[in-house]
């Protein structure tokens, strides 16, 4: 996979699937959970989670479940601006 598409280092949330890799009952309380994606292919998805432990997700699923941070306009940040120096 090229490295601008890599997702390595990025957070993502765990969740429920089927289908290759196989879904195990002890990754449920990972739902929803948020790790680091540590590898990566066109297949596989892994996850290291908070308490050390890793999973393997479906990638063109995991896809879906990538944490998003959210863009702030310009408009945004100077209204944020002028609210932190009215405060002063």
């Amino acid at each position: 996979m090229e490295d601008k598409d890599s997702l390595i280092g990025k957070e993502m949330k765990g969740f429920k699937f089927s289908g290759y890799p196989t879904y195990m009952p002890h990754m449920q309380p990972y739902e929803g959970v948020v790790g680091k994606i540590t590898f990566q292919d066109h297949n596989v998805t892994q996850i290291r989670f908070p308490d050390g432990r890793s999973y393997n997700y479906p990638y063109p699923e995991s896809l879906n479940h990538l944490v998003v941070e959210e863009e702030l306009t310009i408009e945004q940040i100077l209204n944020n601006i002028k609210k932190l120096t009215s405060e002063l």
